[in-house]
């Protein structure tokens, strides 16, 4: 038995392997993502055109459930909780494949 789905964003296929059920999910576009955060940081003027905020990071939705299973905090229902978790994430080096910046300040106390 085997079957796939493809929702535009996720691909996920199931079959049996002997007498096991087996779940494979992947992201088709993930590699190009990140190719695009990676472009961003070597133009940085890309992003000198927004008047409010700017973008950040860039995550491909699977990477994203995979961070939120490692950190809980990342999903939090308290949004302080949920920010200072986001914060030390953006400021570690697991957040630089998804960073559209090149650098970033580090604040004082992080």
């Amino acid at each position: 038995m085997k079957s796939s789905h493809f929702d535009g964003v996720i691909h996920q296929e199931i079959y049996t392997d002997g007498d096991r059920l087996v779940s494979k999910v992947s992201q088709p576009n993930r590699k190009a993502i990140l190719e695009h955060n990676a472009q961003v940081r070597r133009n940085p003027e890309v992003l000198k055109n927004s008047s409010f905020g700017g973008l950040e990071l860039s995550i491909p939705e699977l990477d994203y459930h995979r961070l939120v299973a490692a950190n809980p905090d990342l999903a939090s229902p308290d949004s302080a909780t949920r920010t200072r978790a986001w914060r030390a994430f953006f400021y570690s080096d697991a957040a630089l494949p998804y960073r559209v910046r090149d650098r970033v300040r580090k604040p004082r106390g992080l």
